[in-house]
């Protein structure tokens, strides 16, 4: 009972035995077909030893065996455990080998394939870094030639904006006195207060010479900022001179850098390290940008240079054109007012006549009425009086009816008269308040002819106009080219 176990094993470990000797050396003696080695290592997959070893020592089955020399059980590896680590070791080694040769055959073509590599790869960088500073070259001579020009339009815009600040202030001048002329209109009392065709003039030229100071102001706050962009553009202009002469010394110096250059060394790592800010197209975009916007600044700039000449000159005939015109139209209102103060003068001698024709008229109306009432006293007393009579003496006969009509047609006279009498009272009150306002018409007529003729007319006569050029162009002005030139605008 105790040996079955063990004959069951040995038997089992013969059919493995059995099972090997196809591939092991013993078969191969003794002519048993074999399947070659390399198609057996081609067979296995392609792992390191680390990885095989494990898969190898699976094929060992160590089992319990009865020792009847000791009698008692251990552990032993059957044969055909030692078979199968003989056969996996020989597997191992053949692939190992073949794996050996195949990275030395890789090896070398990798070495040659490096060197050449490496020598093309420089030489191409080299062209390269020589292209680049071609370019870097080319567009820094474009930025100079722009920042020159730049700095010539600089100075034309410097100087028109002199010559617009020093126009400014003579707009100013005549606008106070202007300003002093509507003051002084505002000296008028009563209905000579009004909106007349002067002071609309006035108001116009007050409007207008205000208008263009804000303009003037607004042109020459234009003007700064406009050259605040040109200062702010040539600084990056020069900005970007600097960096790309900066840029260009560094390719040109890497340009002629070889291998057995001086100064080269190792840089663990620096090719991980990107610093870069832009591409080749976003820096030629920069650069195109910089000089796209500096040419569309000069631009506006010398469209503002237009500007402001142009509006100095038209400054200059809307204002001369204004004060002939409030001139023109103080004479005509000087002249108006002394006809509608003739005309008042006159109305006034009328409307006193009327005064004294209304007078009469109403002492007229008063003694109509005092006659009408003596005619009513004695109509109210008859119908009185037959009020007395007795029993069927009272009737309603026709001299009651009469009365009665008499009373009432005197009653209706007399309200008549009163009402007339009362429409000429308020009619001689209008008449005397019209006279007084005739009066005060007069007075202030003569007050705004004093104003107008003596204090507004005679000091506009003393404003300095030019009715050729205009006060504001008497100054010359200074051109700037390539060259600095001087002479008059």
């Amino acid at each position: 009972m105790e040996c079955n176990p063990a004959c069951s094993a040995e038997q089992q470990c013969k059919i493995e035995r059995a099972d090997l000797c196809t591939m092991s050396p013993t078969g191969m003696e003794r002519g048993v077909s074999v399947t070659p080695v390399q198609e057996t290592i081609s067979a296995i997959p392609d792992k390191p030893m680390a990885t095989c070893l494990p898969s190898v020592a699976k094929l060992f089955h160590p089992a319990n065996y009865f020792n009847s020399a000791k009698n008692g059980v251990y552990t032993r590896y059957s044969m055909c455990d030692w078979d199968s680590s003989f056969v996996a070791n020989v597997r191992l080694s053949e692939k190992e080998r073949a794996i050996g040769e195949r990275l030395r055959a890789d090896s070398w073509t990798v070495v040659n394939g490096t060197e050449q590599t490496a020598a093309n790869r420089q030489c191409s960088n080299t062209k390269k870094l020589g292209d680049r500073a071609y370019d870097i070259s080319f567009w820094k001579e474009e930025l100079i030639a722009e920042n020159q020009a730049m700095e010539n339009e600089i100075l034309n815009l410097m100087e028109m904006k002199r010559v617009m600040e020093k126009a400014l202030e003579d707009v100013k001048c005549a606008l106070l006195v202007a300003e002093e002329s509507l003051m002084q209109r505002e000296k008028r009392t009563g209905i000579d207060q009004t909106r007349d065709i002067v002071e609309r003039c006035l108001s116009r030229e007050i409007l207008g010479l205000r208008r263009f100071v804000k303009t003037m102001e607004n042109l020459i706050e234009k003007a700064e900022n406009q050259l605040k962009l040109n200062r702010s553009l040539q600084h990056n202009i020069d900005l970007d001179i600097r960096d790309k002469h900066h840029a260009q010394g560094i390719d040109e110096r890497m340009t002629h850098l070889r291998n057995s250059s001086f100064g080269i060394g190792f840089h663990p790592g620096i090719e991980y390290v990107d610093d870069t800010m832009t591409d080749h197209r976003t820096w030629m975009k920069f650069t195109k940008e910089n000089m796209s916007r500096s040419q569309h600044e000069r631009e506006c700039s010398e469209r503002m240079r237009g500007l402001l000449d142009t509006s100095l000159r038209a400054i200059a005939n809307e204002m001369w054109s204004q004060f002939n015109a409030v001139n023109h139209a103080l004479g005509s209102r000087i002249a108006e007012t002394v006809n509608a103060k003739n005309k008042l003068q006159e109305q006034l001698e009328r409307t006193n006549n009327e005064i004294r024709d209304m007078e009469r008229n109403i002492d007229l109306i008063r003694k109509s009425i005092s006659n009408k009432e003596n005619f009513m006293k004695v109509a109210q007393t008859r119908l009185e009086e037959r009020t007395h009579r007795m029993c069927i003496e009272l009737s309603h006969d026709k001299p009651m009816i009469g009365l009665q009509t008499e009373v009432e047609e005197l009653r209706r006279a007399v309200d008549l008269l009163r009402e007339k009498l009362h429409q000429s009272q308020l009619a001689l009150c209008r008449l005397l308040k019209t006279r007084a306002a005739l009066q005060n018409d007069i007075a202030i007529k003569e007050n705004s002819i004093q104003i107008d003729s003596r204090c507004v007319l005679g000091m506009r006569k003393c404003m300095a106009m030019d009715p050729d050029v205009g006060p504001i162009f008497h100054m010359p002005m200074i051109n700037y080219h390539q060259d600095v030139e001087t002479g008059p605008c």
